[in-house]
């Protein structure tokens, strides 16, 4: 859901900053994003995996 958002807040950024953005390239973010994300792994693996850390811990 927040990839629907973010495209649309980048072409507005740059629409402010006075220059129109590159369609094909704000396309192919998007498709990367879509089609390509790996967040959902990495976040998996961050807090199922490796847990939470004290501080000064051997792990930390």
């Amino acid at each position: 859901m927040w990839r629907l958002l973010f495209v649309p807040l980048l072409a507005l950024t740059a629409l402010g900053a006075g220059y129109s953005p590159d369609l094909e390239v704000v396309s192919q973010i998007k498709h990367e994003a879509e089609n390509n994300s790996q967040v959902m792994e990495h976040l998996f693996q961050l807090v199922e995996v490796y847990g939470p850390r004290i501080t000064n811990s051997k792990g930390f």
